[in-house]
């Protein structure tokens, strides 16, 4: 084996040396002459074989070649004695020889260049030779051959083939390439949906004779290679993506046999294989393959034989008459996944598919009958699997029989694939509506697919031509199609054109019509294109712009309607969209179309948090009886603030199982605010009339009260002055005197406060008698208590009882210290004050003009809305049983409103309380006091502020007011709210005016929170508590300004004014 190997690469040594035009010597490393060509025995006059085996020194005696230097001059004799100057160039070779080649010396560089050339290409070629004749003796001579080409430099990959001449097919039996890229072996079945290795790639009687008549070609890709098994996308990605360039194709020929080929991919930029190594490759490895082949033809033994099934990539299996498996080989055992013992309890029919067990059997009798039978069957594999196979059976004797079986599975799901795509393609162009044809620019005869004769309601056997086709168009349309395809023929310009055409049945048709050229030596022969029938889509256009239309008409009708016009849609997976919307939408919910399309939780999240479930249940009580909805819920308006909203709308339910609400919301605020008005004026009315009822009934039994209590004090006082001083009954007849005195008190106390007390009128100064007053309050409150008192100098004089005005201002204070029973402080304070009906309060029977305020506040535990309702009712109390009569408020409220004044409470828990007198100045007061003028001041502002105040009463007229100034008003019921409102407006505001006490978040604390983003904040606090309670929050300092309730339009403004132009 090792003398073929060498007689091999010599002979292919000897052909480079024959055709080489420079004298080759091959030198071994005793010196001794191996090899010559035809050139250098011209150049030294020997012959060949005189040559051979002569020592180089007979050639060089003055000075042979040395190895270690390239390029020399050396005088050569030769066989006539006489002496030559020539070019030696000395080069390394395999076995440590060296190579000699002589030049005469004028050519030295052009042949430096071509030598280098020829030696590497002889030295590549010698070294693949070794590698390659080292083929012939392993054991696996395909994988050797892929990965010793793989190994030259410039290759990225190689793939040889098998020729099997009974199927005619090339199947790809090894890959090989750099280690770095093993993946992507992997990733190119993965994008071709099936494996490279094992591919079999049918070999066409024209591509027999190509590859035997052209045994090394240079290839376009991978495309090419494969024989179009590799489509061309996927080619280009490959090429693309691995820098590959050229591809060489090798056919390996034997005795004019075609046995495979070699597939090489280079990289690009790298050296190309010379014709002389592919050819070297190509004959070596096709004398490897034909070797290897012969050793197996050579294999009769029983070893050889089983050695060959052990190792046979196919399934062996040896069966009985009967079908019983009696051997296999590893690959059988893998392939049906059993182990060979599993395998020898079984036949033929536990392994077939249940489908193909009937054919299988009957094939079976057929081969025991003839002696062979070939075909593709379904097997099953022990877990059940399906797997196709291809049977190759021959019987051996009457009692055995040999089948060969090839997993083809992924072949089949291949052509499974294909006959799936196909099937779709056909159905594209049913569903589509979409067909081909071509014509012929010469003859224009016609094809066309079925579809492009049904869309004509033609027989689509009926041949055609251009003329029939055009037939088919009228009027414009005509001409178009006409214009287009002269264009097409002259230039080569493809069209795509929409046309309307009649069928031959006589239908109005809309087509889509593309046509590209066919170009053949300059010129286009053919014309070639698809056709669609897109009659349904343009009717969709026309039914879409008609609906467009209509939703213009609507869209215009329901701006002009109240409110917002609007769907909704809730899925039955809970999702919640708003899929229209009129243009209303931004002013009622503050929020743009797209906000709500595709979701409408931002709706939910502006949703007043005490409303949100109740409108969510009431949404899902609709979606289930399918009943009208209708809510009314509040919303937290970015710009505007709290709002009331009102919905209506009716459920329908679609195909998909989802609600969709047709309806409309609109904003009813205003009306809320009116309810809200109404329900408070008449909440008040009804306090009134029931103050009055109860103020009468305690006058009229006071009244007669008051005519008994005459009589017993009048018997009383004559026993008393008839009875004698020792008289044992005369102490009994004081006490009686005494009970009626205090009964006489009572109801004096009732008269004052039904207003029937007779009073007795002066005219009294109100800081003189609290001046009086001071030293025995504070006897009264004890030390614990600290009192202040601030008086306004120039006090109006008011006209009232005196007596009962002390009465009154000492039950509030009095009322004060049993509120802070742990201490605390008590603030007198008076003002003058002119109220009008600009006063922005809403109240009942207040009185307007020029006006005393008293007004006394402590900083007591206060008391809630509820109590605060009921404090002025007769015998109303929250001391203690035997603490108090529940008269102390009721009087004080009697004694003020029949002095023509009004009595207000201001009162929170923990906060403390005020209590506000407003009394009318008295005639002679008035006299002296100016009249103010109440029209609104002038003064317009543009900037932006934030109210926020917990009563709407207040609240309302107050943004009103200075929004008709001109300001930019945002509003907020607490202070939570008025955080979040700001936080969506993004934006600075001018001014912070605000309540003091609210819920939730006092004034102070909002004002802080609000600063901590804009320092420069300017803050304005409101309250009906006096500045001393106002103090005790935390509020009034030098730097903080302070508007106090009630006040009036003019003062709103003008205080506004004031702050901001600080």
């Amino acid at each position: 084996m090792m003398a073929t190997s060498q007689t091999i690469s010599e002979a292919l040594l000897h052909s480079l040396f024959t055709h080489a035009p420079e004298g080759m010597i091959l030198v071994n490393g005793d010196g001794v002459i191996e090899a010559s060509n035809e050139a250098s025995c011209q150049q030294t006059g020997y012959a060949a074989q005189a040559l051979q085996q002569l020592p180089i020194y007979q050639l060089f005696p003055e000075n042979p070649p040395a190895s270690d230097v390239p390029f020399a001059t050396y005088k050569l004799r030769q066989h006539d004695g006489t002496f030559v100057e020539v070019l030696v160039e000395v080069r390394p070779f395999a076995h440590k020889r060296h190579l000699l080649i002589l030049h005469p010396p004028d050519e030295a560089v052009l042949a430096r260049q071509k030598i280098a050339h020829l030696t590497d290409t002889i030295q590549t070629i010698n070294d693949l030779a070794l590698k390659l004749n080292a083929l012939l003796i392993a054991e696996n001579p395909v994988e050797r051959i892929a990965h010793i080409i793989q190994e030259i430099p410039g290759v990225f990959g190689v793939s040889v083939s098998i020729y099997d001449s009974k199927t005619k097919e090339l199947v790809i039996r090894q890959i090989a390439v750099p280690p770095a890229e093993s993946g992507i072996i992997k990733r190119v079945n993965t994008i071709i949906g099936r494996s490279l290795l094992g591919m079999r790639i049918p070999v066409t009687a024209q591509m027999h004779q190509r590859l035997l008549h052209e045994q090394i070609a240079t290839l376009g890709d991978l495309h090419e290679v494969t024989f179009g098994e590799v489509p061309k996308p996927i080619s280009r990605i490959f090429h693309r993506t691995f820098h590959v360039d050229k591809m060489y194709g090798l056919s390996l020929i034997e005795g004019g046999e075609l046995l495979g080929t070699i597939a090489i991919a280079m990289r690009r930029n790298a050296e190309p294989l010379t014709e002389e190594v592919r050819k070297m490759v190509g004959r070596i490895c096709a004398m490897t393959l034909r070797r290897s082949r012969y050793e197996q033809e050579l294999q009769g033994s029983e070893a050889k034989f089983r050695s060959y099934i052990e190792h046979a990539p196919l399934g062996i299996f040896v069966l009985g008459r009967n079908g019983r498996i009696l051997e296999t080989n590893p690959a059988g055992t893998q392939m049906l996944q059993y182990t060979l013992d599993e395998l020898q309890t079984l036949t033929i029919a536990d392994i077939a598919d249940p489908t193909f067990l009937e054919q299988g059997l009957a094939d079976f009798q057929t081969l025991l009958q003839i002696g062979q039978a070939t075909g593709e069957y379904g097997l099953r594999t022990k877990d059940s699997n399906f797997l196709w196979a291809a049977i190759d059976a021959i019987k051996l004797t009457d009692e055995r029989v040999i089948i060969f079986a090839q997993d083809i599975t992924p072949r089949k799901q291949a052509e499974q694939s294909n006959q799936l795509k196909d099937e779709l393609l056909h159905l594209t162009g049913d569903m589509g509506k979409i067909g081909a044809w071509q014509f012929d620019t010469e003859t224009f005869e016609g094809t066309w697919t079925d579809e492009v004769a049904r869309i004509h309601d033609v027989d689509p056997e009926r041949e055609t031509n251009t003329n029939f086709g055009l037939s088919f168009y009228k009027g414009e349309h005509r001409k178009k199609i006409e214009d287009a395809i002269q264009t097409l023929m002259e230039n080569g310009t493809p069209y795509d054109l929409e046309l309307q055409m009649t069928s031959a049945k006589g239908l109005l048709k809309w087509v889509r019509t593309v046509a590209i050229p066919i170009w053949e030596n300059g010129k286009v022969v053919r014309v070639r294109g698809i056709f669609q029938d897109i009659s349904d889509s343009k009717n969709a256009e026309e039914a879409l712009r008609q609906q467009i239309a209509l939703q213009h008409q609507l869209s215009q009708v329901a701006a002009t309607v109240p409110g917002m016009i609007c769907a909704y849609k809730l899925t039955p997976d809970g999702h919640a969209s708003m899929p229209y919307a009129s243009a209303a939408l931004d002013d009622i919910y503050g929020l743009p179309l797209q906000a709500v399309v595709h979701d409408a939780g931002a709706i939910f999240e502006i949703m007043h948090r005490d409303d949100r479930e109740a409108v969510l249940a009431s949404i899902r009580q609709s979606a289930e009886t399918m009943q009208p909805w209708y809510a009314e819920y509040r919303i937290n308006h970015p710009v505007k603030g709290e709002r009331w909203i009102e919905g209506l709308s009716m459920p329908h339910q679609e195909e998909d199982g989802s609600i969709l609400w047709h309806g409309f919301v609109q904003d009813i605020t205003p009306r809320k605010k009116a309810e809200k008005e109404q329900a408070e004026l008449e909440a008040q009315l009804r306090q009134v009339q029931k103050m009055d009822s109860i103020g009468r009934l305690a006058g009229g039994i006071a009244h007669d009260f008051n005519n008994l209590l005459t009589v017993i004090q009048m018997y009383a006082d004559l026993m008393h002055v008839q009875m004698k001083e020792d008289d044992p009954l005369r102490p009994k007849l004081g006490q009686i005197m005494h009970a009626g005195a205090r009964a006489s008190e009572l109801t004096s106390q009732l008269l004052a406060f039904s207003r029937k007390q007779i009073l007795k009128l002066a005219v009294i100064d109100l800081n003189k008698q609290i001046v009086e007053l001071q030293k025995m309050l504070k006897r009264l409150i004890g030390e614990d208590i600290a009192i202040s008192v601030s008086l306004t100098p120039d006090l109006w004089a008011i006209q009232a009882d005196p007596g009962q005005m002390e009465q009154v201002i000492l039950n509030l204070v009095v009322n004060a210290r049993d509120a802070m029973p742990t201490g605390g402080q008590i603030a007198i304070e008076t003002q003058n004050v002119y109220l009008d009906e600009s006063l922005l309060s809403s109240q009942i029977e207040m009185p307007t003009g020029p006006c005393v305020l008293l007004a006394i506040s402590d900083t007591g535990f206060g008391m809630d809305e509820a109590t605060r309702q009921r404090i002025f009712e007769p015998f109303f109390t929250t001391k203690e049983p035997g603490n108090g009569t529940g008269l102390g408020l009721a009087t004080v409220h009697g004694i003020v409103r029949q002095s023509g004044g009004s009595i207000f409470v201001y009162s929170e828990i923990n906060q403390g309380t005020t209590f506000k007198i407003y009394l009318p100045a008295s005639e002679e007061a008035v006299a002296t006091i100016q009249k103010p003028r109440f029209e609104l001041v002038s003064q317009v502002g543009t900037e932006t502020i934030l109210v926020v105040e917990d009563e709407d009463s207040v609240r309302t007229p107050v943004c009103a007011t200075l929004e008709a100034t001109g300001y930019t008003i945002l509003a907020a019921p607490d202070g939570p709210t008025a955080v979040s409102l700001l936080a969506a407006h993004n934006e600075p505001i001018d001014l912070l005016l605000t309540d003091v006490v609210m819920p939730h978040m006092s004034g102070r604390e909002l004002a802080e929170k609000l600063q901590q983003t804009w320092p420069e904040l300017k803050v304005l606090f409101m309250s009906g508590y006096m500045d001393d309670a106002v103090v005790r929050h935390g509020i009034l300092t030098a730097q903080v300004a302070f508007l106090p309730k009630p006040f009036s339009s003019n003062t709103l403004i003008q205080k506004v004014r004031e702050i901001l132009d600080e």
